[in-house]
């Protein structure tokens, strides 16, 4: 079996970069240099020193060519090594020139793709037809390209992508925990909010931005459960008047920060900066400014990022693995997510899911991405902060169906009074937090880069032995 690996470069620090140099450790160890070789798409410079201390070798698409998608680098490389198979790891549109290729009858095609929305694009169809072996990065994109295409159950398998527990881990203590804190210039007191996403428009990180605003404002919950919150202070409610005794008022907070792992400014999404000052939170929001396009920190810096945080929230559209979600749940970190998209795979009954309140069909693709509400987050973002809820707050969480659906969800202990209503007054802040980190970490260490490398090797051997596309029927057991 002789592997060609085509995705982002392993020197950057985006998803496919890091997930394809996981791979290619792996590959070239089990098979041997002579017997794997790697096709970088890579868009700024790749130093020689990089490519000499690894154990593969790496061919990096040639600028001089404007080879962006790599077509022609890989055609080459098919025609100089000769590749039993071409596994690509990314969206399909960027293989789209595979089957246009003159030696495509020379390998067999097995493309690892994140699916991301619904449905399928029409166009894509034609690219799917040619593939021998498809394997979605979720049980949620196996479903979207099978239902559309009921044919491709037969060469379609999951394989999720994997976290390496031994790099993303929880603390051990709370001195661990002041001491991420601290690496990122926050106070030991500090609660923070984190979220580590690409500046872009499917992350929708402005409802994060206006969520967190919210949740640091002053508000009033009344016991009238006709009136909403209202932000502000006072002493009474701002609608009915009710005074002391029948409202909850919940003072600002001070020491808590957002921090935002991502490009503090984009051509393709906003400037997050300008908006943290708008809403008046911009001493409270952080963003560091060495980051860019695949330019970020390394795996065991990242953890620790991760480590600092209170909560993970990403507020995203759609997700086709939701790598970070992962990570962040390996490193101890209850998260709030959209529920919607591939991280539902792993992601369900262990975070809290904000519900969809619309769609939009996206312009390029067609595909439907979902909307999540602001207030929604903030309301999720504040159950998890508080310890214990009062009578006035308690009566307006019950209003809040969607938080009861994700604590049965999420298999908490319900204490129930004489009127078999909810009691949450124990099932909120640290709590919770605890609850969901010790669910989440028995995930994490199912979905690990170890048991990735082993299921994606028995998959190419499969594929490799076959005489033509192999079947999901085949026996294949995936951990």
């Amino acid at each position: 079996m002789k592997v060609l690996l085509i995705t982002s470069a392993p020197n950057l620090t985006t998803g496919y970069g890091r997930m394809g140099k996981a791979v290619a450790e792996y590959l070239s160890e089990k098979l041997g240099r002579e017997n794997f070789e790697y096709v970088a798409l890579t868009p700024n410079e790749y130093t020689q020193s990089f490519m000499d201390i690894q154990k593969y070798k790496i061919i990096p698409t040639r600028k001089e060519l404007s080879d962006v998608d790599g077509r022609f680098t890989a055609a080459e490389r098919i025609t100089h090594f000769k590749p039993t198979i071409i596994l690509t790891l990314g969206d399909l549109w960027q293989f789209d020139w595979i089957p246009t290729l003159s030696t495509r009858h020379t390998f067999k095609w097995t493309a690892w793709l994140p699916i991301d929305g619904a449905p399928i694009p029409s166009r894509w169809l034609s690219i799917l037809d040619k593939i021998d072996m498809i394997l979605s990065t979720s049980e949620w994109g196996k479903w979207v390209i099978c239902s559309r295409e009921r044919t491709y159950l037969k060469k379609t398998f999951v394989l999720r992508h994997g976290v390496d527990n031994k790099i993303f881990k929880p603390v051990s203590n709370k001195e661990e925990k002041i001491e991420a804190k601290l690496s990122l210039g926050f106070k030991p007191e500090s609660y923070i909010i984190g979220c580590i996403a690409r500046n872009q428009l499917r992350k929708n990180l402005p409802v994060l931005i206006g969520a967190f605003r919210k949740y640091l404002q002053p508000y009033i919950v009344c016991n009238n459960q006709e009136c909403a919150i209202t932000f502000g202070a006072g002493d009474e409610c701002h609608i009915c008047k009710n005074g002391k005794g029948k409202i909850f008022y919940k003072p600002p907070k001070f020491e808590h920060s957002l921090y935002l792992h991502t490009e503090a400014e984009s051509d393709y999404g906003w400037d997050l900066n300008s908006m943290a000052k708008e809403m008046g939170i911009s001493e409270s929001v952080k963003i560091p400014t060495n980051i860019g396009p695949g330019i970020g920190c390394d795996d065991s810096k990242l953890a620790q990022i991760y480590r600092a945080m209170d909560v993970f929230a990403l507020p995203t559209m759609g997700e086709g693995f939701g790598l970070p979600i992962l990570e962040a749940m390996a490193c101890g970190v209850p998260v709030i997510a959209t529920d919607y998209s591939g991280h539902l795979d792993y992601a369900y009954g262990v975070s809290i899911l904000l519900p969809i309140i619309a769609r939009f069909r996206e312009q390029i693709t067609g595909m439907s991405r979902a909307i999540v509400d602001e207030d929604h987050l903030f309301q999720a973002l504040d159950f998890l902060y508080y310890d214990k809820l009062n009578d006035a707050q308690e009566k307006h969480t019950k209003r809040l169906d969607w938080i009861e659906r994700q604590l049965q969800a999420l298999d908490a202990n319900y204490s129930k009074d004489k009127d078999n209503r909810f009691g949450f007054s124990s099932l909120c802040g640290e709590n919770l937090r605890n609850h969901m980190i010790q669910r989440a970490f028995i995930i994490s260490n199912v979905l690990t880069i170890k048991n990735m490398n082993k299921n994606l090797f028995e998959l190419l051997y499969f594929i490799n032995e076959s005489s033509g596309s192999v079947s999901s029927n085949t026996g294949v057991v995936l951990d």
